[in-house]
């Protein structure tokens, strides 16, 4: 296993662990790969809510192959916290979409707010479930 396998290896089976994250960023630079490290510090950043990180992570995500991206920044979160009372069967309708559940659970989840919609996803596809 190559010390690259290594490190996606360990980011699997920890998604949120930001000091491996880092750690593999710097050996990337060392490694003439400096895109990637880049990217994986934007991630790191970006999860802490560092929110400028967003736009760069945005210029940097097309030039990065899926698989990596996923094996490496598959880490953040669509949370619910509010819709409008007139909004709720389209909440709905969003929640069933997301998450591919039966019409009952979605309606229970847009009920118990804040909702934890979907977890382990890479940032463009949370920002664009975000803004659906």
């Amino acid at each position: 296993m190559s010390d690259e396998d290594s490190f996606l290896a360990a980011l699997r089976a920890s998604p949120t662990d930001d000091t491996t994250r880092l750690v593999f960023a710097d050996w990337l630079d060392e490694n003439d790969q400096p895109r990637k490290a880049e990217y994986l510090r934007l991630v790191a950043c970006l999860a802490r809510a560092d929110r400028p990180e967003g736009a760069a992570l945005s210029v940097l995500t097309p030039q990065l192959p899926d698989d990596w991206r996923f094996a490496t920044g598959a880490r953040f979160v669509v949370t619910l916290f509010s819709y409008g009372h007139a909004q709720k069967i389209n909440a709905i309708k969003h929640i069933r979409e997301m998450v591919g559940r039966g019409l009952a659970e979605a309606k229970d989840m847009s009920e118990r707010l804040p909702c934890r919609v979907r977890d382990g996803l890479m940032f463009d596809r949370a920002r664009e479930i975000a803004h659906h």
